[in-house]
């Protein structure tokens, strides 16, 4: 009777643990409005490199690229903004949370104010329009639109 029980444990252990290897690749990159499904994305400063699926390596331009998504995370190629106004330069942003058309993004900014460190900065769009940016001492409000908890550390 023992012997059976530990015979079951063990069968459904090993159902169990093959289960949960499964990976489930989600990865893709968006280049020349075209979507490719990718085995790992790997940006780089001026390229992306893209292992595909059938394992065959390809390099793209990073001014290609629209959008990638990286172990789960999505990245969106946005115009960057300044105290709400254009600048001519575009970043990949994180995309975090979408509620009706809403869209947050996060990405990461470097200050030079007093101390000079990186810091997250979050922006908004309906749909495809830009509508503010924030950093993250006044994130607290739009986090709690998006229904997101904020934690103060």
């Amino acid at each position: 009777m023992i012997m059976k029980t530990l015979f079951i444990m063990l069968i459904t252990l090993t159902y169990c643990m093959g289960i949960s290897a499964v990976r489930v690749n989600n990865d893709y990159i968006v280049a020349n409005d075209e979507k490719t499904t990718c085995k790992k994305v790997n940006v780089k400063k001026n390229e992306v490199r893209v292992i595909c699926e059938n394992g065959m390596e390809k390099i793209i331009k990073k001014s290609d690229v629209t959008e990638f998504s990286k172990k789960g995370k999505t990245f969106v190629k946005l115009s960057v903004y300044k105290n709400q106004q254009l600048t001519d330069h575009t970043a990949f942003m994180e995309l975090i949370r979408d509620v009706n058309g809403y869209k947050l993004y996060r990405t990461t900014i470097w200050t030079n104010e007093i101390p000079a460190r990186n810091i997250d900065c979050f922006y908004v769009f309906n749909k495809d329009k830009f509508l503010f940016h924030t950093n993250e001492y006044d994130i607290p409000r739009t986090l709690k639109f998006f229904n997101i908890k904020f934690i103060e550390l």
